[in-house]
């Protein structure tokens, strides 16, 4: 009787696990400008106020329209001419291991238009309609803070997803994401990003 033989050849496929971002989305929390949504904590220059959440066709602030990548909602923060930064960051559930592989996942926009006021105490908007990068770090039990990547050269005013892998070399278990100047730029610049959609996942072969 014939046999039939079936070979199964595999490659390598990554495979993910779920995402170790608590509400990546910004979807959860109170509505408003100055206040981060449920599960962010502003780690940015003290003094100022917080990074802001934008609401799709019902909260436009700073002259921005942009629709959410995903959802309703998204994150904007700012750089400033004053060398002040802004932050968002989160306390993780589980985590990041030594020598484990790990992928961020990010969208990233910005606005052709945004205007905001320099200080509290500013009667004026001015435009930061500069493009700002993202600095992503990682925080030990200790407080250490380690960087672990960069988003840079952000340009597109419409949503793009933009990726990188890291490999921890302490254990993290808090994450932060920090708006800094473009490499090209001379001196410190009002400027700004739009972000949507995190997500965090420990990557298997």
């Amino acid at each position: 009787m014939l046999q039939k033989l079936f070979i199964l050849i595999c490659f390598p496929i990554p495979i993910f696990s779920q995402n170790l971002i608590q509400y990546g989305d910004f979807e959860q929390g109170d509505i408003h400008s100055s206040i981060l949504p449920k599960g962010w904590y502003s780690c940015g220059h003290s003094g100022y106020t917080p990074p802001s959440t934008h609401v799709t066709d019902t909260l436009t602030i700073f002259g921005v329209t942009q629709k959410a990548y995903s959802g309703s909602r998204y994150i904007s923060m700012v750089t400033r001419a004053d060398q002040s930064i802004e932050c968002i960051g989160q306390f993780l559930e589980k985590p990041l291991g030594k020598d484990a592989t790990y992928q961020i996942d990010i969208a990233l926009s910005i606005s052709k238009i945004f205007k905001s006021r320099i200080t509290l105490d500013s009667s004026e908007e001015i435009p930061f309609d500069t493009p700002a990068d993202i600095e992503v770090y990682g925080l030990t039990q200790a407080g250490e803070a380690i960087l672990i990547g960069a988003f840079s050269d952000i340009s597109n005013t419409h949503w793009k997803v933009y990726s990188f892998w890291f490999e921890p070399k302490k254990v993290f278990h808090a994450i932060e994401f920090r708006t800094f100047y473009r490499f090209d730029e001379i001196l410190p610049y009002n400027g700004h990003i739009l972000i949507d959609a995190i997500t965090l996942k420990e990557t298997k072969d």
